[in-house]
């Protein structure tokens, strides 16, 4: 075998292998199966009097995704960016500004506190009954709570 078909077997070698590595990268992509995906917004009541302050949490540990959006004076909120579609646990949070450190020395700039009116239920995500089954697009989920 001459030196210069030694090189071509080495060339076409690692061409092949170069390739062969490419295919089996794109195979680790989680297949071909992509995620499909919403944006929700919607109005959250009480009592028919828009919910003026808080924020309304989304999770879901279906799809292994939550967001959190705060609510405006009409009681209106949008999720930034978008969410897995798929089923959600949704539950609203009051937040306060307080600057406190808490018993571990770590600064909080903001504090859970409960949202008045709104029955305790619905402030976790543990207790909470509402939800929102999200499809591919854009979603309007309102809540009109007693």
């Amino acid at each position: 075998m001459s030196l210069l078909q030694a090189s071509r077997i080495r060339s076409s070698a690692a061409t092949v292998a170069f390739c062969l590595t490419l295919l089996s990268l794109a195979g680790c992509s989680g297949g071909s199966e992509e995620r499909e995906f919403a944006t929700v917004s919607g109005t959250i009541t009480v009592a028919g009097q828009p919910l003026k302050s808080g924020r309304v949490n989304f999770h879901s540990d279906v799809v292994g995704a939550g967001a959190v959006a705060d609510l405006d004076e009409d009681g209106m909120y949008k999720i930034d960016g978008e969410l897995p579609v798929g089923p959600y646990a949704v539950y609203l949070t009051g937040q306060e500004l307080t600057g406190q450190t808490n018993d571990q020395g770590v600064f909080q700039p903001l504090t859970i506190v409960p949202l008045e009116g709104v029955d305790e239920k619905y402030q976790a995500a543990t207790s909470t009954d509402l939800t929102a089954d999200l499809k591919v697009g854009r979603n309007t989920v309102d809540f009109a709570l007693e």
